[in-house]
């Protein structure tokens, strides 16, 4: 398992709930699921199963790359 703590701004540190359930949300469209954690449910929790294959662990996480790349 990794979190990934999302921030709205890296000085402040306020957390970015809202930013981290457009990830899961936009993960979810391409069929990947990931969790939201955290006190501010603002940590994407990435889990995969421990038979995932390495192209499939690649995709998804390109997947999850590509969802934080467009909050900005």
């Amino acid at each position: 398992m990794i979190g990934i703590e999302l921030v709205r701004d890296l000085a402040t540190r306020e957390p970015d709930g809202d930013g981290c359930a457009a990830v899961r949300r936009a993960a979810f469209d391409h069929s990947v699921v990931v969790a939201v954690a955290g006190r501010y449910e603002n940590v994407v929790k990435l889990s995969p199963p421990l038979t995932i294959e390495e192209e499939q662990t690649h995709a998804a996480v390109q997947v999850v790359i590509d969802a934080i790349g467009t909050l900005r």
